[in-house]
């Protein structure tokens, strides 16, 4: 629990085989957390049934470097290989169409990954583990 996610937004892409994700990461100690390679971490998905780890450092990153500064907030962009062969916008597309896009991604992610809870990013330097929930769950 020493750093806390929280999921934001699909942010747009532009990539139909990336989907990026808008996170708030939190430092909740009194040491700035800092990530200045990918070799520093091992990435993973999490399962929803049964907090499984799996698919070890298969397209999950964020750029680098990441900075969380003691008892501070960062936002920042995971980026995720799903081919989606659908799901891309323009970098100039309308407020619209930039919703829609969100919309899609969500509705994508609940369809293609409804067995994942999230992502989990591991710092066994640190021995954190930072889970990442898998956007916003529809309430009912």
């Amino acid at each position: 629990m020493a750093i806390t996610s929280e999921f934001i937004e699909p942010a747009v892409s532009n990539d139909k085989d990336i989907i990026n994700l808008w996170y708030t990461l939190s430092n909740t100690t009194d040491t700035d957390y800092r990530v200045d390679s990918l070799s520093e971490i091992t990435t993973a998905g999490l399962t929803a049934d049964d907090d499984a780890l799996y698919s070890f450092n298969q397209g999950i990153s964020f750029d680098v470097p990441l900075i969380v500064p003691a008892h501070r907030k960062t936002k920042v962009i995971l980026h995720v290989i799903a081919p989606t062969n659908r799901l891309s916008i323009a970098d100039d597309a309308s407020d619209a169409a930039v919703n829609t896009y969100k919309a899609d991604v969500l509705a994508f992610l609940r369809s293609e990954y409804a067995n994942m809870k999230g992502l989990a990013i591991m710092d066994d330097r640190r021995r954190y583990e930072i889970d990442l929930p898998l956007g916003k769950r529809p309430s009912h």
